[in-house]
């Protein structure tokens, strides 16, 4: 499995949908390239938590695209986390 690491700071800077959002301890977000629907993210201490598996949608057929809905969960995924 290979996987690629975006720091926080990094993907919020290129997102400005995500230009607000407390990262709530999350310090990058992982891409694993055999899964690249599923959204992981690093969090601090290392431990890492699902956020987002795209294919999880089963009221539609095939995966969710786009970045404004992907941006849309990917934010509830890191606010739910601050009220966990």
């Amino acid at each position: 499995m290979s996987r690629r690491i975006v720091p926080w700071d990094t993907l919020i800077a290129g997102r400005p949908a995500l230009a607000d959002c407390p990262r709530n301890g999350v310090t990058a977000i992982l891409y694993d390239t055999d899964e690249p629907s599923v959204l992981r993210g690093l969090l601090d201490g290392g431990r890492e938590v699902l956020l987002l598996d795209l294919n999880d949608r089963p009221e539609i057929d095939g995966p969710v695209v786009g970045f404004g809905n992907v941006d849309a969960r990917l934010r509830a995924a890191v606010l739910a986390l601050g009220s966990a």
